[in-house]
């Protein structure tokens, strides 16, 4: 995670303030939730979304503490508006857009996914900038707030392209393996054992097991004969002896 500049830094205390106030008014199981007290811990957000977007470029993909604090913001808005009754205002569509981004980071660094998993996300995305772009029609959201949820959701998007992009030098014939491959890989522990639906261990993990090895010990091969291609004339000798003592104890 990248560290807060220091122009953001009144952004995140104020931020953090709000968060510490709303954790004690979730936690206030004594008294009614009254609209009025969300609204005006929303407007403070606004406050705040409307500094931050005033030292931040459009065209740069930002992630810091300010980040996370404000997903926790309006996370726990979300709650509150549902609580009063309002299901579909900003602070639910930040909460969707900020669960999807991490889950797209989390697949972008794992590098375990395909072009199936990435469908629901693209198709997900478009309907939340449509709500977006509806609202600003309306004017339901302030500028702010829209120009917030604008650059979360181009940031999505820009992930999505990447993984897409990386999908895309995958040639025809190799994507049927891809997908089986990103499917075992999901079937594994980190361990190492293979799962069976809900999470369980089957029995004859050893057969499998073996089998993957081979694959491993086949690959391995391969990529020592094309690094074999690049081996000095003077270590040659050495490389060919311990190359046929290897074949003798296999």
């Amino acid at each position: 995670m990248a560290p807060v500049p220091q122009e953001e830094l009144p952004i995140l205390e104020a931020l953090i303030n709000i968060r510490n106030r709303l954790t004690a008014l979730k936690k206030d199981r004594g008294e009614f939730i009254k609209a009025s007290d969300v609204n005006q811990l929303y407007q403070a957000v606004v406050k705040q979304v409307t500094k931050l977007n005033d030292v931040r470029d459009d065209n740069t993909a930002y992630n810091n503490r300010v980040d996370t604090t404000l997903a926790d913001v309006f996370s726990l808005l979300s709650l509150f508006y549902l609580t009063i009754g309002k299901t579909r205002d900003a602070p639910a569509t930040y909460c969707q857009i900020s669960c999807m981004r991490q889950i797209l980071n989390h697949m972008n660094e794992s590098a375990v996914y395909n072009e199936t998993d990435l469908r629901p996300f693209q198709k997900r995305l478009a309907e939340l900038r449509q709500i977006v772009q509806q609202d600003a029609e309306h004017a339901k959201n302030p500028k702010a707030v829209t120009k917030l949820l604008e650059r979360q959701l181009n940031e999505c998007d820009a992930i999505v392209r990447q993984l897409q992009e990386s999908l895309s030098v995958l040639s025809p014939e190799l994507v049927p393996l891809h997908q089986k491959l990103v499917t075992i890989r999901r079937q594994m522990r980190v361990d190492g054992k293979f799962l069976g639906p809900g999470g369980t261990v089957p029995p004859s993990q050893a057969i499998c097991s073996s089998l993957l090895e081979e694959c491993f010990e086949i690959i391995q091969e391969i990529k020592a004969n094309e690094d074999s291609r690049n081996v000095a004339s003077s270590l040659r000798p050495i490389y060919d002896r311990l190359r046929d003592i290897r074949v003798e104890l296999e």
